[in-house]
This record gives C-alpha cells, sequence and structure tokens, in this order.
C-alpha cells in the first residue's frame, strides 16, 4: 500500500459542542449534530449522531457515537475513509478516542461505536470533566485514505438546548434540634415544589421534594445538593434527576447527608448551622440555537503536542451562522 502527499485540503476535522446537555433522553433517543460537508472528498455529506442512553445494539451504561453519510449526499454511491470520533476537554485534549480505518460508507449509512464510552463516566464520575461548563465537547476528523496530511479545515458547531437553571442558598440554624418536615417553598416558571428536611433510615436526615405544581412541557428536572462548609467552600452530596413521570408522582427522594455531617462537625456545623447551596435545572427540552464556523489550517501551523492538536493561527477563516428556536 502506497501512501501519498497531498498539498490541497484532505482533513477535516468537526468539533461540535452540545450545550446543556439533555440528560432527558431515554434509550435509543439520539442527537444529530449539523451537517458539515467535505468537498474534497467528493463533496460527501455528514453529520454525527449521538445516543445518551446507548443505541439498540447495547443497554443504557453506555453513551454510543457515530458518523453518518447523509442520504442527500453527493459523490459516489460508496465512499471509503478514515475517521477518528473523540470526546475533549475545554482545552481540547482527548478524553475518550476511537479511530477506524478504511471504513466504507453508503450513502445514509451510519457507522462508528455503540459502547463509545461509560454513562457512568461522563455524566457521574468524571462529570466535571467531561462536561465542563455544561458542555459536551465532540470532535469528528475525517480523513482520506492512504495520504499524508495536507491541509486541514476545521469546522465548529453548537447545539444549544435551553433550560432555567436556579440555585438558593438555605441556611437551617440549630439544626441538630430540628425535628422532621421543615420545608422551603421554590418556584420559578416552569415548576413549583417545597424542600423537605425529612428524616431517612436510622434517623439520617435527608431532603426530600413535594412537587405543588409544574409545566407539563418540562422534560427533566435535576436538584444537586452541595453543603457550605466553614470555610465557605462546597461538598456535593449528590445530583437527582427526575423526568416527567417523576414529576406526576409529587414526591421526590434526594440523597441523605446527615453521616457526613455529623461525622465531621466542626467543618460541616459552625456555631449547629448548616448551609446548602441548592442548584436545580428544569427543561422543556427546547433547542435555542444552532451554529457553525469554518477555519482552514496549513501544516505549518498545526503544531501537535501529546494528543493534543493545538492550532495556532488560521490561514484562511470562513465564518457562517445559523439561529433556529426549538418548540
Amino acid at each position: 500500500m502506497t501512501t501519498k502527499t497531498y498539498n490541497g485540503i484532505n482533513r477535516y476535522i468537526f468539533q461540535w459542542n452540545i450545550e446543556n446537555f439533555p440528560h432527558w433522553l431515554k434509550k435509543r433517543q439520539q442527537i444529530d449534530s449539523p451537517c458539515f460537508i467535505t468537498d474534497s472528498l467528493e463533496t460527501t455529506k455528514w453529520s454525527l449522531r449521538l445516543y445518551p442512553k446507548g443505541n439498540k445494539n447495547v443497554n443504557e451504561n453506555f453513551v454510543s457515537l457515530f458518523l453518518v453519510r447523509r442520504k442527500d449526499c453527493s459523490g459516489p454511491d460508496r465512499k471509503e475513509i478514515n475517521y477518528q470520533l473523540a470526546f475533549v476537554d475545554k482545552d481540547g485534549f482527548f478524553l475518550t478516542e476511537h479511530t477506524a480505518f478504511g471504513d466504507t460508507f453508503k450513502k445514509g449509512q451510519c457507522r462508528g461505536f455503540p459502547e463509545f464510552e461509560e454513562r457512568n463516566k461522563v455524566f457521574a464520575s468524571e462529570r466535571k470533566t467531561f462536561l465542563s461548563g455544561h458542555i459536551l465537547r465532540v470532535q469528528c476528523t475525517v480523513w482520506k485514505i492512504n495520504e499524508i496530511f495536507g491541509i486541514t479545515r476545521n469546522i465548529s458547531s453548537r447545539t444549544v438546548f435551553k433550560v432555567n437553571r436556579r440555585s438558593l442558598v438555605w441556611k437551617l440554624e440549630k439544626f441538630s434540634l430540628l425535628k422532621p418536615g421543615l420545608k422551603r417553598r421554590v418556584k420559578d416558571n416552569l415548576i413549583d415544589f417545597h424542600l423537605v428536611l425529612n428524616e431517612g433510615l436510622d434517623f439520617e436526615k435527608k431532603i426530600d421534594i413535594e412537587i405543588i405544581s409544574f409545566d407539563e412541557s418540562i422534560k427533566y428536572f435535576s436538584l444537586n445538593i452541595l453543603i457550605i462548609d466553614s470555610d465557605g467552600k462546597e461538598e456535593e452530596c449528590g445530583i437527582c434527576e427526575y423526568y416527567l413521570d417523576d414529576l406526576k408522582k409529587r414526591n421526590l427522594s434526594a440523597p441523605e447527608f446527615s453521616k457526613m455531617v455529623m461525622e465531621n462537625r466542626s467543618r460541616y456545623l459552625p456555631n449547629d448551622v448548616l448551609s446548602f447551596n441548592i442548584e436545580y435545572v428544569s427543561s422543556d427540552g427546547a433547542v435555542f440555537c444552532k451554529s457553525f464556523t469554518c477555519a482552514v489550517i496549513t501544516p505549518e501551523v498545526l503544531k501537535i503536542v501529546g494528543k493534543k492538536e493545538k492550532r495556532i493561527r488560521c490561514w484562511k477563516r470562513e465564518t457562517s451562522t445559523y439561529h433556529s428556536s426549538g418548540g
């Protein structure tokens, strides 16, 4: 097999940022990126397809990610390419990466990785890395087979989901003497609920949620409980996620926290006062906007740093933006 040098554009890097990631999607439900066209790859048209809870071939413990050749694509019926799919951090370093060489795509065909990454890793254990700034950053690189990189076209896009993001501080004075049933009402334009201090097993205190009313357009509601320590630092107790069917039950449970507090009273209970920062998010699933930009990068200004490709400067830049509001 021979490898030839190509002096024109022969590699495309498509960066897709998904802002306010839609956790409410169920198994087999997908998010499609805006389409991008690879002119030097016979004007073929592509997009990315992501399943937050896996496609039909895997269980919902995995995120599935695929490259799709669009049905309305130009070019030959079959196109052979190399491609790489990745999740990257806010600085562009790879977090997860899978590469395929010499895959052939028919028009309308989807290829990729059903078990791309563990869902728990992305949305729980390493959430702050994968979802920094509430953004999942997905990168796709497509290039010609049997050719050394020439010029790279960099394409960036974003899909923004509309959410209501709120927070409040709740201070519980004389915490050790409090009895179950203490309430704090919270209300916005989508949901009205009580935070209730209750007791769980072994008399451990916890916060429950009593739903008073909600807009039935809500697809997702989450609650993040953080305890504020004596130095003003926040310690996360856990994030609870709820969906429309959960909200209809009216009474929702959140994690217990008092064991952690009582084991370190000096840190969490200065003067017998327990302070929470409670963050909650609700969404009706509407897409707020989509946009994309393009740039061309020559080999001379592309520097490889470990697993990160750092763009020093652009040789030519093209920009295009469009917005769409979802209903």
